[in-house]
């Protein structure tokens, strides 16, 4: 996402408006919500854990403008661990 869209007449030299633009601060990514899991195999012993964790995007007024996600994965030695599908929703 780049810079907000400014809508109106133009007034004033460049470097003015490139002030104005600069003047904005910049969003921050904060934490949403992280879901863990724990995965074993038929006997129990723990094969590893996989974290699904949400950002969300918020401006200095405190609205928020964008979410991004992640999945981490930690198997236990020996063993390994590949996302293979993705699924997205809204609340």
């Amino acid at each position: 996402m780049g810079r907000p869209l400014l809508v109106g007449r133009t007034t004033g030299t460049p470097s003015d408006r490139a002030g104005l633009l600069s003047a904005q601060a910049a969003a921050t990514w904060q934490a949403h919500d992280k879901n863990c899991k724990t995965f074993t195999d038929a006997n129990a012993q723990s094969l590893g854990s996989a974290c699904a964790e949400v950002q969300k995007r918020v401006t200095d007024a405190d609205s928020v403008n964008g979410y991004r996600g992640r999945v981490t994965v930690n198997p236990t030695a020996g063993n390994w661990m590949k996302p293979t599908t993705y699924v997205f929703g809204s609340c």
